[in-house]
């Protein structure tokens, strides 16, 4: 994934975990013009969008952490 803001490549995109309802879904996108982050609530077959933002405060390093469920698959 291309961030503008880093000169490294990003490894971690998304990151899932339980959460009291169902699921926690959060994930980065870039479109070359930014970095967007952005949350889902997963709960049984339906998703809840409850942030989408571009805001560096907020997807910084602690929107995504290091220790990804997806990356131990890869």
């Amino acid at each position: 994934m291309f961030d503008p803001y880093v000169d490294i490549k990003v490894k971690e995109e998304f990151f899932i975990e339980p959460n009291y309802a169902g699921f926690i879904l959060r994930a980065k996108f870039s479109i070359g013009a930014g970095t967007y982050g952005v949350e889902w609530l997963i709960v049984e077959d339906k998703s809840y969008k409850t942030v989408i933002t571009n805001d560096l405060k907020i997807i910084g390093d602690d929107f995504i952490p290091l220790t990804n469920s997806s990356s131990e698959r890869n």
